[in-house]
């Protein structure tokens, strides 16, 4: 995917579907940049479960200085529901890539 940014705070936030052939544990790798001074955390659901609550994606040094976080995941088969959202008011890093492992 492209870059993805998320106007206003708590609350903004981005979903996308991912398919699965079987029950499986994976790796979700969210690839952001946070030029901010601050941490921009978001909580990350699964299928509508929150996998991690208030993640801390700290500053990156500017919004074109890339980092990467990688979350363990458990999907089931067939289409699953990503969802990030920002928790506080300063909204969310901005995602350049979401990936599956």
């Amino acid at each position: 995917m492209s870059w993805a940014s998320f106007d206003g705070g708590a609350g903004a936030g981005a979903e996308w579907t991912v398919e699965a052939g079987a029950p499986a544990a994976a790796t979700l790798s969210l690839r952001y940049a946070n030029g901010g001074a601050a941490d921009r955390p978001m909580d990350v659901a699964v299928n509508g479960g929150r996998v991690v609550a208030a993640r801390a994606f700290r500053p990156t040094g500017g919004w074109d200085r890339w980092e990467t976080v990688a979350l363990p995941v458990t999907l089931r088969p067939g289409p699953n529901t990503v969802r990030v959202t920002a928790v506080g008011a300063a909204g969310a890093p901005r995602l350049e890539r979401i990936a599956l492992g």
